[in-house]
């Protein structure tokens, strides 16, 4: 399972409606938060928003998280131990109980990564030829 090259549809960890010129911008453009705003704008309702920090207390970060909050959006943070201001930002907080970041960002990366695996099977399961 997993989406293959060439293959049609949404791959996962790929924000549906966000294009790849966002994606990129947002990788290359020095104005992150500008970015990250641009991006959370587009959110609404029944949306999901995940944020990574690995403080919870990136500014840029958690003003995004706000803006989706008020937008409506459901919130997920990823964040170490400490968590900063995700618990009261995020309807749901992974926080990693470690003040070592590259252990937080590999711990967060594994979550993510069975994350897609069990949603690819719940696809898998209710809708066979959405993969």
């Amino acid at each position: 399972m997993g989406f293959q090259p060439g293959q049609s549809g949404n791959p996962a960890g790929r924000p549906k409606g966000i294009g790849r010129s966002v994606q990129y911008r947002v990788m290359l453009d020095p104005d992150v938060p500008h970015i990250l705003k641009v991006v959370v704008e587009k959110a609404k309702e029944g949306d999901l928003v995940a944020a990574f920090s690995t403080s919870g207390k990136s500014a840029n970060v958690v003003k995004a998280l706000a803006l989706a909050k008020d937008k409506g959006s459901t919130t997920v943070g990823f964040t170490g131990s400490s968590a900063g201001d995700f618990p009261g930002l995020c309807d749901i907080c992974i926080r990693v109980p470690s003040d070592s970041a590259p252990r937080i960002q590999e711990s967060h990366l594994a979550v993510v990564h069975i994350i897609c695996e069990l949603l690819e099977k719940e696809l898998a399961l209710t809708n066979p030829s959405a993969l």
